[in-house]
């Protein structure tokens, strides 16, 4: 007998991917099934069950969730029933355009990787990937966030340590 219900949901919006990162199941090649983007039909069934139970939803898991265009009225879903979301991304895509919507959207947390501070040391992880662009990512999110008003989403910019990268 179920005696509580999940206060948390976790979907893959996309399990695609724009990098290749060698860790990562995705990346790496390692992912035995197809990449799909996740529909907004598909999305709803999963949280409308749900929603009345929730307290977060985390927008992602294996692959880049920024690449799926519904990504944004998603999380507004999410937030018109007051659940917190959180999105990781490796901050590949976030142009003027797309960080406008997040904040638009409601999003409470974007968690960005970035794996190094020069472009050689990152790119050794975050393999076809920018530091640049995740740079210049996090300044189009700060400054969507200024023009709209809003504290959020909470940026944190995440680092993960290897022997390639601990020195910085």
């Amino acid at each position: 007998q179920v005696c509580t219900m999940p206060e948390s949901l976790s979907v893959e919006p996309a399990s695609v991917c724009n990098l290749h990162c060698p860790e990562c199941t995705l990346g790496g090649g390692r992912l035995q099934r197809p990449g799909q983007i996740m529909d907004m039909e598909t999305f709803a069934n999963a949280l409308q069950p749900l929603a009345p139970w929730l307290v977060s939803c985390q927008f992602f898991l294996q692959g880049e969730p920024t690449l799926n265009p519904n990504l944004c009225q998603m999380i507004a879903a999410a937030h018109r029933r007051r659940i917190f979301t959180i999105v990781s991304t490796n901050g590949q895509t976030l142009t003027p355009e797309l960080c406008n919507n997040l904040v638009a959207s409601g999003l409470d947390r974007l968690i960005i990787s970035v794996d190094g501070t020069t472009q050689e040391v990152y790119e050794r992880y975050r393999v076809g990937g920018s530091l640049q662009k995740t740079v210049s990512g996090i300044a189009n999110l700060v400054e969507a966030r200024k023009a709209q008003n809003r504290h959020n989403p909470l940026i944190e910019v995440q680092f993960i340590v290897f022997r390639h990268n601990e020195h910085q």
